[in-house]
């Protein structure tokens, strides 16, 4: 994806998009700074929802005023604020760290992602006046997260955070990463050391309904492995026995904590320029089907699926020839993503016993290979088993 200027039209419908989403859970009104002036606002469904959270006994037979009075109490306990802050994100709570230093925050291109959960546990409200979105903390939060800081509490909880980044990232570029390996990585690019058992218990409070990972074994593996009852997991420890594991710098590695970061190459934006080019005028869909073709390719997806991504974004293609161009590019991108089964290598930076890179072929495309050969989509697993299971 190229860097767009400050005026460029698509990023300007970005910028648009992200301020609409904000304002659709702001408060359109004046900031207010306390539990007692903030919850009245909400609606009887969300103050419940809250009330819940907190283990308010007798919640659901209270009316909006008793709720508001019970919430008061309930939200500023440190312990319930403890435990919810260590089950944030990593943006999250760097974006709940700013907001509590100040009475508010003025932020108009804060990403719903970094403020919706901690605002869903009462921690945090925007509100939306004179044009500005504001972020405020509530006092009494505020004057607890204060003490936590003072008591080490919020070192413990910036730890928390970092490790489950780290596992976040690992299982994005890696697929699976042994427990032992894991500490490995992170004991390699930190100077405070983490033991297997302090990552282990840590990550067990971080899994939940949404995360992208989960125990097998002594492995920690992406969620996706569980829908084919994690058969998945031996094929991938079978296609990277051997290999070398790749280990970007500590900031280059986190961002694989994003479940949709890649790395921006030339092979990405020569795709993203064919595609405007000949298939669409509309750069915002350019951009958006080269992101997921990466992300499918990245993902060792059949060609079918690969090809897919276009027709589910309505583009038909004007004859063979126009087709036979696009092979070779998508093949380079192909050649040029991070996949699991090289341990986070592409294909271009694997070389074999004479040192020449060891590129794939699209499955799909050139001589289709027997049933039983190898699948040329590097997973490790027969053709049959794998690209080749619909034929």
């Amino acid at each position: 994806m190229k860097q767009l200027g400050e005026n460029d039209p698509v990023l300007i419908k970005a910028l648009e998009d992200i301020v609409q989403a904000s304002l659709s859970e702001a408060l359109p009104q004046k900031p207010v700074y306390t539990l007692r002036e903030i919850l009245p606002h909400k609606t009887a469904v969300d103050l419940k929802g809250l009330a819940k959270a907190s283990q308010v006994t007798g919640y659901s037979k209270m009316k909006k005023a008793e709720l508001v009075h019970a919430l008061c109490d309930s939200l500023p306990n440190p312990d319930n604020i403890e435990i919810a802050l260590n089950c944030l994100e990593r943006q999250e709570w760097e974006f709940f760290k700013k907001a509590a230093k100040q009475k508010q925050l003025a932020d108009n291109l804060a990403f719903v992602d970094s403020f919706v959960t901690t605002q869903s546990f009462g921690f945090l409200q925007a509100f939306f006046n004179d044009g500005n979105m504001i972020f405020v903390v509530p006092e009494e939060i505020r004057t607890v997260f204060a003490d936590m800081i003072r008591n080490g509490t919020a070192d413990r909880i910036e730890r928390s955070v970092l490790l489950d980044c780290y596992a976040r990232a690992a299982v994005n570029l890696y697929g699976i990463i042994p427990l032992d390996e894991l500490a490995e990585l992170f004991n390699g690019q930190n100077e405070e050391k983490a033991t297997e058992d302090e990552l282990f218990s840590t990550l067990l409070r971080h899994i939940h309904e949404e995360s992208v990972y989960c125990f097998w074994e002594e492995y920690l593996v992406h969620t996706d492995f569980e829908e084919d009852d994690f058969s998945g997991v031996a094929a991938l420890k079978e296609a990277i026995r051997g290999k070398k594991r790749y280990i970007p710098p500590k900031e280059e590695f986190l961002q694989y904590a994003d479940d949709d970061y890649y790395e921006q190459t030339p092979q990405v934006e020569k795709l993203e320029g064919f595609i405007l080019e000949n298939l669409t005028q509309d750069r915002m869909d350019a951009m958006e089907i080269a992101d997921e073709i990466v992300l499918t390719c990245m993902a060792e997806a059949r060609m079918k699926d690969v090809m897919g991504v276009f027709e589910e974004h309505g583009i038909v293609f004007h004859g063979k020839e126009q087709v036979e161009r696009l092979m070779p590019i998508l093949t380079d991108v192909w050649n040029n993503v991070r996949i699991w089964s090289n341990k986070g290598h592409t294909p271009n930076e694997m070389t074999d016993n004479f040192g020449r890179p060891v590129l794939r072929v699209l499955p799909g495309a050139g001589k289709k290979p027997g049933r039983n050969d190898p699948c040329p989509c590097g997973s490790g697993k027969k053709y049959k088993k794998c690209c080749g299971r619909n034929d």
